[in-house]
């Protein structure tokens, strides 16, 4: 046998009592009255089972928003990385190509700066 929902007035666990516990029986304290009902209905919480679903679903959907937001934040880690590390190796280039060459050096900066104003155009 299931557990007995709480009484949905005062919260307070009912008795099972009647043939083959069948019955519901539950006496409130604050409005001291006494409800015997089957056992299937005192279970039945439409409205109340329908708003623990919605928050669990809403409590789903935070989580998956949260791990969204994690795994952005890791690929633009990554991308920064990725785009710091591109940096150095190519000042390490450029620095190396100063040193052969300084014409061939300021040639190729030249090109890559016309290449990086035509990508933000």
């Amino acid at each position: 046998m299931e557990e007995l929902k709480l009484c949905p007035h005062c919260g307070e666990k009912p008795q099972v009592t009647g043939a083959k516990e069948k019955f519901a029986m539950h006496r409130c304290s604050p409005a001291d009255c006494i409800v015997m009902v089957p056992f299937d209905a005192w279970q039945q919480r439409p409205i109340e089972d329908a708003l623990h679903a919605e928050i669990t679903s809403i409590k789903l959907e935070m989580a998956q928003m949260a791990s969204d937001r994690d795994s952005e934040r890791r690929w633009a880690d990554h991308y920064n990385k990725l785009a710091q590390s591109a940096r150095e190796k190519l000042s390490m280039i450029i620095a190396m190509l100063q040193e052969l060459s300084p014409q061939l050096a300021r040639e190729e900066i030249e090109k890559l700066a016309r290449k990086e104003l035509s990508n933000h155009d």
